[in-house]
């Protein structure tokens, strides 16, 4: 713009020039009678005016070209700018969009996991008494590492700094290994009191159907659920000595027979 004004002052100027050049002749015509025929002088003079009036023109027309690429590259730059805005624009509006939907979802899941947590912390407390209560009355199978596991249970659940995820990571552990006892053959060994005695036995574990210690030559016993006390098995020695080298991997597995079953099934195997 400011390059379209400077030319219009230079225009102006120029036709200004040429209409004082006329002016002046007007009145050198006037004052002077009938005008003279042009001489050479006055021809090359106009002659050389028009020439330069034409050559500024065009100069000025050149330089408004070059001022109007200049103009017109700002326009185009200009252009893409609002064009890339427009999509920013649109853009943000789409992440927006997304971003809200996501908060909303977040919320109903928090509203849900809130929901879950009020009621999942009686359920760990109750489900805690449960476990304890089931161990209490279960087969004595290591009872050393099962009562540690307990106890760590419930104090944890009773811990204010532990989140629900902790308590609720202790209660599965310590299910999953309760679970783990009725699948498994295991040993180990322990100091019993049987008959009023402390002897030192291999304890057997046969998942959760029968529970045996072997002492020293041929005593063997079973615990009894039902009277909570060891009986011995002597009848059942070799089996269960078997049973025991199978379960310490100091034997190949194989089939063996064991007084598995309610303890009257296992007094009339011993009978026969």
């Amino acid at each position: 713009m400011r390059g379209k004004r400077r030319w219009m002052r230079r225009v102006m100027a120029c036709g200004c020039g040429i209409l004082l050049l006329g002016g002046a002749a007007a009145v050198m015509a006037a004052g002077s009678g009938p005008a003279p025929g042009p001489s050479a002088e006055g021809v090359r003079q106009t002659a050389e005016s028009a020439v330069a009036v034409r050559r500024e023109t065009q100069q000025l027309r050149d330089q408004w070209a070059a001022e109007a690429a200049v103009l017109q590259a700002e326009a185009d730059a200009l252009e893409k700018q609002l064009a890339h805005l427009q999509w920013q624009r649109g853009k943000t509006a789409e992440y927006m969009a997304d971003l809200t939907g996501k908060i909303s979802a977040l919320e109903t899941a928090e509203t849900e996991a809130m929901a879950v947590g009020d009621a999942m912390a009686p359920f760990l407390d109750a489900a805690a008494d449960r476990l304890k209560t089931f161990v209490a009355g279960d087969l004595p199978l290591f009872p050393e590492a099962r009562g540690a596991r307990i106890q760590r249970l419930l104090q944890t659940l009773g811990d204010a700094d532990a989140d629900l995820a902790a308590k609720a990571g202790v209660f599965f552990t310590a299910l999953a290994a309760e679970i783990a006892y009725g699948h498994e053959t295991l040993s180990d060994e322990a100091e019993l009191d049987i008959d009023g005695r402390i002897v030192r036995v291999h304890r057997l574990s046969v998942g959760r159907l029968g529970l045996f210690a072997v002492g020293s030559g041929s005593d063997v016993w079973r615990w009894h659920p039902e009277n909570g006390r060891w009986e011995a098995v002597g009848t059942w020695a070799s089996q269960i000595q078997e049973a025991l080298q199978m379960a310490d991997r100091a034997r190949l597995a194989s089939l063996v027979r064991l007084p598995i079953g309610r303890p009257e099934s296992v007094l009339e195997e011993e009978a026969k």
